[in-house]
């Protein structure tokens, strides 16, 4: 894709028209392949105010096996930025009609739910979650104090296996690949992703000044393999094409489920990143660009 002059607002649209019409249209095609015209079933997977499900549903990954992943409130809260009793969630899988929680949330007046690798669980998610075809689930949580301006500061990835939650990604203790230094995450923002290798993408929150304008964190793509060996898709600062910069790697479970995971399997992965030019941001984002690890 050539990169757009932001100052010609005409072609701006008219080409962003015709990016939703072709990704509309792959996704109407990629659906009618894969999803017969007829024979559904509904079934329900949990009702508010049932098993600690309250609140509302934040609908995360399903495999192949009618399994489910999903973010909802509960009856325990704990006091954040917000005000008092405003953090109440945590994630939740249905398998084999019955659902549980990932992460039990914190009581108050209590020490907390303590978070594998250290850090006590702060009751809120930064969804979506996923799930892959053998039932590993990729969460991300909040640690004990959640932090602003960027939404998943002190937050952790976790990878939910054989019954038990283990840490991917700890904030300010793991260290950020492809980079120089000692430098750590700072979170896990909005949007992660396993496919069935058990390979997690995920945006990462980490130290930079070549981020957006006037702040010190910014975001990049990562992945993680099966082992927990973390890998450098982008981060701010990097080379863009026609001599642009990334500055910032929005929510990578983009759109639509179904584009994300079929782009993954393949051991690709869409991006939809700004670029920077001229110290100026650019009004349309570099979309929908599929680019295999490591082939910016």
């Amino acid at each position: 894709m050539k990169m757009i002059n932001s100052t010609n607002p005409t072609r701006v649209s008219a080409t962003l028209v015709m990016i939703s019409v072709a990704l509309v249209a792959a996704i109407a095609a990629l659906s009618a392949a894969q999803v017969p015209r007829s024979g559904y079933t509904y079934s329900k997977i949990a009702t508010l105010g049932v098993g600690g499900v309250s609140g509302d549903f934040e609908v995360g990954g399903l495999n192949n096996a009618g399994d489910a992943v999903f973010v909802s409130e509960t009856s325990q809260c704990v006091d954040s930025y917000f005000g008092p009793n405003t953090f109440c969630e945590t994630a939740f899988l249905y398998r084999a009609g019955h659902v549980s929680e990932i992460l039990p949330p914190s009581s108050p007046g209590t020490s907390g739910t303590p978070l594998p690798g250290g850090g006590t669980f702060a009751n809120q998610s930064v969804g979506p979650t996923a799930l892959n075809n053998s039932g590993e689930a990729a969460v991300a949580l909040f640690q004990v104090p959640p932090q602003l301006p960027f939404f998943g500061t002190n937050a952790g990835l976790y990878r939910y296996s054989g019954g038990s939650l283990r840490a991917v990604v700890i904030p300010g203790v793991t260290k950020v690949p492809g980079v120089t230094g000692n430098t750590t995450f700072q979170g896990v923002g909005q949007g992660t992703d396993i496919n069935n290798a058990g390979h997690i993408a995920f945006a990462g929150i980490i130290p930079s000044t070549a981020g957006l304008p006037g702040t010190i964190l910014g975001q990049g793509v990562f992945t993680a393999d099966a082992s927990g060996k973390l890998g450098k898709v982008i981060v701010p600062g990097d080379a863009a094409p026609n001599g642009a910069t990334f500055d910032y790697a929005p929510q990578i479970h983009l759109w639509s489920s179904v584009v994300m995971r079929q782009a993954f399997i393949s051991g690709k992965l869409p991006l939809a990143v700004s670029p920077r030019s001229h110290n100026r941001v650019i009004s349309i984002l570099w979309a929908f660009r599929f680019v295999t690890h490591g082939d910016l």
